[in-house]
This record gives structure tokens, sequence and C-alpha cells, in this order.
């Protein structure tokens, strides 16, 4: 049986950990608000005989947002990591969110940029096997 060295750990960044959940935060956010322009939507939808439809458009972008920071929260959150890569899509499209006048989602977006430029996150993502 073999037994594997152990690799020098260093020690998760708090500004990784604040990726994390500001990502899951903004995640269940912005899948209530899809939800809410969706009910919205067939509100005003069956109102307007389906003219008002046209509200559930933001949902194109919020729910994959949604599901890509929720994911992107459980790989920063988990420990010990795994294949953890830096996830600037994710910020992209969180920035992108403006178009749905979700500012808070857009300044998680700017704030996750900023973090992933720190030189104490870029050498946790190296440590790990990130390309970054």
């Amino acid at each position: 049986m073999s037994v594997e060295a152990p690799q020098p750990s260093i020690p998760k960044p708090g500004k990784v950990q604040a990726i994390g959940i500001m990502h899951l935060v903004s995640g269940i956010l912005n899948l209530l608000w899809s939800v809410g322009y969706i009910l919205n939507g067939l509100v005003v939808g069956i109102g307007t005989l389906g003219l008002g439809l046209i509200c559930c458009c933001p949902v194109v972008l919020l729910i994959p947002t949604a599901i890509l920071e929720i994911i992107s929260a459980i790989k920063h959150l988990k420990e010990p990591p795994e294949g953890l890569e830096p996830q600037p899509l994710v910020s992209y499209l969180e920035i992108a969110c403006i178009l749905c006048c979700n500012w808070i989602t857009m300044t998680v977006g700017i704030v996750g940029l900023v973090f992933l430029q720190d030189e104490e996150v870029k050498a946790y993502y190296r440590a790990h096997g990130g390309n970054i």
C-alpha cells in the first residue's frame, strides 16, 4: 500500500472565501429574481394577450448566470479544493446582468474580478493546479 506525501498547503485566502460567498448569495438572488420575472411575465402576459411576455427576457441571462455562480461558489467553498480554477467568465456574466437592472450582481462581478487579480489569490490557484 503506497502512502502519498502530503502536499504543502497554502491556507485559503479570505478573498477566495469571499468570492465563494458572494457567488453563492448572488446566485440564489438571481434564481429568485428569475422566478419573479417569469411570474411577472405570465401575469402581465395574460393581461396583455401575450405582449407582456417580453418581461421574461431577462431570464435568459439570469438563470445561466445563477447556475454558474452556484457551481463556482461550491468549488470555492469546498475543503479541500479540487480542480480549482479562476472563473472570470462568471464575473463577466455578473457584470452583464446590468442589462437586467441587477446592480447587486454587477457589483459582485466587479469585486470578484478585482479579487481574482490579487497576488495572494493567484498563488492559491497556482498551488491547487489552476491556470492563471
